[in-house]
């Protein structure tokens, strides 16, 4: 009897590790940024700090911004153009930056950048369109992997 009952509990113990063990698999993690900040906005290039921590994996950037007036405090639906690059930090200062081009405001999209380096990276926002002193971009994003 101690014998069938060591056999199952083995059984059902190498189960539930296989199990979880795939479950972990397919599993895809998001990294969020935000563009701008509260009532903030990006006017040309805004450099983050370094703390995405990202695989050795095929990665997509999301993006939603809009235009935003800081004078009057409103929303824009104007299209204006804007990327969104990784850039891995490495000994000496910053390495390779995979790069999300194309983004168009008032829309969401996502973009992929192919597969990354293992690492930690910090996001860059470019915006490629001029507007007005106080109108840029403001919004978020996520890195999906």
């Amino acid at each position: 009897m101690k014998k069938h009952f060591k056999k199952i509990t083995a059984l059902v113990v190498i189960g539930f590790v296989t199990i979880f063990s795939f479950a972990h698999l397919g599993e895809a993690s998001s990294q969020r940024f935000v563009i701008g900040g509260k009532n903030d906005i990006v006017r040309a290039e805004v450099k983050g700090p370094v703390k995405y921590k990202l695989k050795n994996k095929a990665t997509k950037i999301y993006s939603n911004a809009r235009i935003y007036n800081k004078i009057t405090g409103n929303y824009s639906n104007s299209v204006h153009r804007y990327s969104v690059a990784v850039q891995k930090k490495n000994f000496i200062g910053f390495g390779k930056k995979y790069i999300a081009e194309n983004f168009k405001t008032p829309n969401k999209s996502t973009k992929s950048i192919g597969k990354v380096q293992e690492g930690n990276y910090r996001v860059i926002v470019t915006k490629h369109t001029q507007t007005k002193d106080g109108v840029g971009l403001n919004g978020s994003g996520e890195i999906r992997q």
